[in-house]
């Protein structure tokens, strides 16, 4: 008998873990069918020579793995054991930013950048003008999302790369001058603190506060990254409101809003009788600034000099309510550099009192009265009838008064009307109410005979 041998050619074949990478990153690569014991060669499509070479098993099989090395293209993995040869498509990434947002921004912006096909799972070095702002780490696909902040330069466009030390991706950022004022918001006069960014460096710089050219001490110049910080006094110029700030090199310019508190003034008491006192309570005005004061329109004059403080407040001494009718008044405070504030002072009527308020012919009357012209004269009027005494009454310098001269005069029984005037331009007046009782006689007694004797009184 004889043995017949029979050779099975049963073709190579490949698989890989993954169908796609970029440059940098492990490809698995697994095999069966090469021939037994033999060196395996690997390519990758775009690079000349071997990535790697491995020797196959007793049964031909392999099993390894392959980086994607620089150069490597879109197309496929080759082993080959010089018999067999054997193809896997393969797609190698190009690294590419997905996001960097904004596209622009002053220095100190958050910027938010993202992008995909680096090294998985590797570290990502995130450069601004090829200084490293950030670092992060891709997940296993090989994407990332992170953020840094816009470094201190002057203004421009600058490239932003993302790398992983092989792949790299990069897009443009415009920076933009930027100016911000601390405090943003004040009186005349205080400090505040201009701090820039993005100008051109060690640059002469020009400030104009609320169209007021700034006259700094010493020549103002940014520095070599093209920022500055300031201080300057705030003009009186200024207006009340939003006033802008801008600075300028000669070719970047930026601004920013210095805001002027508006100017009050609180009225205390804010109600009371002609001659009556009261005080002005004021905020917010220049500070250390002549002020004047208005009622009605016609100026009033204060003790003090009438001067801010150096805060921009101020207090009264006790002013006095002009002589006029009741209603309200517009108090009016304004100051040499345009600062005005207004509060309304509501002026009671005069008034009187009268005692008794019931009684017959020749009663005596005492009529009080306050709110009336100060030291102004007094007529007094009974049911159309002058009752005024001599000499006649005059208010005080507050406006009041007291008369307890005069008396009931002839008039029938019933209601009547007692009305005191001033002799002001525009008279103060009131009036109140008086119950006249009528004559009446009493008969004692009230029956006899003729010729007897009869008391009566009336």
């Amino acid at each position: 008998s004889s043995e017949i041998h029979v050779t099975t050619n049963t073709a190579a074949s490949i698989s890989l873990d993954r169908s796609s990478g970029s440059i940098g990153d492990t490809v698995g690569v697994s095999g069966t069918n090469f021939t037994p014991n033999t060196t395996v060669h690997i390519t990758i499509s775009g690079v000349g020579s071997d990535v790697k070479a491995i020797t196959s098993d007793g049964t031909g099989a392999l099993s390894t793995t392959v980086t994607v090395p620089s150069g490597a293209t879109a197309g496929r993995v080759t082993p080959n054991d010089g018999t067999h040869t054997v193809h896997a498509p393969f797609t190698v990434n190009t690294a590419m930013l997905n996001t960097l947002s904004p596209v622009g921004g002053s220095t100190g912006s958050s910027v938010t950048i993202s992008g995909d096909h680096f090294i998985a799972n590797g570290p990502i070095t995130i450069k601004f003008n090829g200084i490293a702002v950030g670092t992060t780490v891709s997940d296993n696909t090989g994407s990332f999302t992170t953020t840094f902040t816009v470094p201190s330069v002057s203004s421009g466009s600058y490239h932003v790369t993302a790398t992983d030390g092989i792949n790299s991706a990069s897009a443009l950022f415009a920076v933009s001058s930027s100016v911000t004022l601390n405090p943003s918001s004040g009186l005349q006069g205080i400090k505040t603190t201009i701090s820039g960014q993005g100008f051109i460096p060690s640059s002469p710089l020009h400030i104009v506060f609320a169209g007021q050219h700034i006259t700094l001490p010493n020549p103002q110049n940014s520095t070599k990254s093209g920022s500055f910080n300031v201080q300057v006094v705030v003009p009186s110029q200024a207006e009340v409101g939003p006033n802008t700030v801008s600075v300028s090199d000669g070719v970047n310019s930026a601004s920013a809003i210095f805001t002027v508190p508006t100017p009050t003034i609180t009225l205390s008491p804010d109600t009371g009788l002609a001659g009556s006192q009261f005080k002005i309570i004021g905020a917010n005005f220049v500070p250390g600034t002549p002020y004047f004061i208005t009622f009605n329109e016609a100026i009033i004059k204060t003790a003090n000099g009438n001067h801010t403080n150096t805060n921009g407040g101020f207090t009264t001494p006790s002013i006095r309510v002009p002589a006029l009718a009741s209603g309200e008044y517009p108090v009016v405070v304004h100051d040499n550099a345009g600062s005005v504030a207004s509060a309304d002072f509501t002026i009671h009527g005069a008034i009187i009192t009268v005692t008794p308020t019931v009684g017959s012919q020749g009663t005596k009357l005492k009529i009080d009265g306050e709110g009336f012209t100060p030291s102004g004269h007094l007529t007094i009027i009974f049911n159309g009838t002058n009752i005024t005494p001599t000499p006649i009454p005059t208010a005080s310098t507050s406006g009041k008064f007291s008369v307890t001269t005069v008396k009931v005069p002839n008039t029938l029984g019933g209601t009547a009307i007692i009305t005191v005037h001033d002799d002001a331009t525009h008279p103060l007046s009131d009036s109140k109410q008086f119950i006249v009782t009528p004559a009446s006689l009493a008969l004692a007694p009230t029956s006899g005979l003729d010729n007897s004797k009869i008391t009566v009184t009336g």
